[in-house]
């Protein structure tokens, strides 16, 4: 059976944020439109496989794909994706909440009125999970099409934003044989780029139907030596996508903005370098790395730079590592996250 959209949820011990997301899953359904729901399971330790399985048997439309060793996010969506039946997909995450009607609502005005379309990117809000209450009652806010042209004039002109933002045509993914890569962070951004550039026609509305639940347990705030470490690694990786497209594009729009998504990443990796407890020696190292991807930070770059008083402090600490040792606790704690 074929449906009109699938949405694919990774997760991973996520069972106390799972009633309030079959609530927002349960209003998204119409007989005006066919749903499938693929869940994947990511080994988890709680009792999240069990309230799936509850939620399945009660609707006649849940696939769910249960993992035997914890593989991480990417590959739970590549799971989920490889055996989804829609003509669209999306990718929302189990502890965020999905604005009243909102698929619905964006396949009734949008999807439904244009048949070329490949990709429709929407809004999101942002709250703190100690911020935020939830209420099923809550409608989404109707939009408008500001925006639609091509992939690549989308890339050049708009955030790409989350993958939980976006609803995909399924086939424009499997005929490119477009995967997420298996990062801990910035994975979002490589697959909507290598999408975006083979989409046709891309629709921007202004609709905001998702909130982004930030809290503090989960896998992007967690702390522990062994994650920052594997963090950095992942924005490198991901400031090399984008340095290796601005190298090859001769389209100056292009590269600015493949040029600034390389900066933005390298930026984040070097507020990881920053709050971790690595030695001298790679923190050189990853000088040497930024050198490579033609991103350099010397001292008069403090003085120069017009960016906050925060990322200064970071062009001044990263080049002179030894002052990094002396001032580091004190910067860890300023920066600490406060959610």
């Amino acid at each position: 059976m074929k449906f009109d959209l699938s949405i694919v949820v990774p997760c991973y011990n996520v069972s106390s944020y799972l009633d309030r997301f079959f609530k927002c899953l349960e209003s998204q359904l119409d007989e005006s439109i066919s749903i499938e729901f693929v869940f994947v399971n990511d080994a988890s330790t709680d009792s999240t496989i069990d309230k799936l399985r509850q939620f399945a048997a009660v609707h006649n439309n849940v696939v769910i794909i249960d993992k035997a060793t914890n593989q991480g996010i990417s590959a739970a969506r590549n799971s989920g994706m490889d055996i989804a039946r829609g003509k669209w997909v999306t990718f929302p995450d189990p502890d965020d909440v999905i604005i009243g009607k909102g698929y619905y609502y964006l396949f009734h005005n949008f999807v439904a009125k244009d048949a070329s379309l490949d990709a429709v990117s929407f809004e999101m809000d942002i709250v703190k999970e100690k911020d935020y209450k939830f209420s099923s009652d809550l409608r989404c806010e109707d939009g408008r099409l500001v925006w639609e042209g091509t992939g690549y004039d989308f890339f050049n002109h708009y955030h790409m934003g989350l993958c939980s933002t976006l609803l995909y045509r399924l086939d424009v993914i499997k005929q490119n044989k477009l995967l997420f890569e298996n990062y801990k962070v910035g994975e979002d951004a490589v697959f909507n780029t290598k999408f975006e550039l083979k989409c046709n026609k891309v629709a921007k509305v202004t609709s905001e139907i998702y909130t982004h639940v930030l809290r503090k347990n989960s896998i992007t705030n967690l702390q522990s030596p062994s994650l920052i470490k594997e963090r950095i690694s992942a924005e490198v990786d991901v400031a090399r996508f984008f340095y290796g497209l601005e190298k090859a594009s001769s389209d100056i729009t292009f590269s600015n903005r493949c040029l600034y998504y390389k900066k933005s990443f390298c930026e984040l990796a070097l507020g990881q370098v920053l709050r971790s407890n690595i030695s001298i020696k790679e923190i050189k190292r990853f000088k040497n790395t930024l050198s490579e991807l033609n991103v350099t930070y010397k001292p008069i770059y403090f003085i120069k730079s017009k960016g906050s008083i925060k990322a200064r402090g970071q062009i001044l600490l990263i080049s002179f590592p030894l002052l990094l040792l002396v001032v580091r606790p004190l910067y860890k704690f300023i920066i600490r996250d406060r959610l």
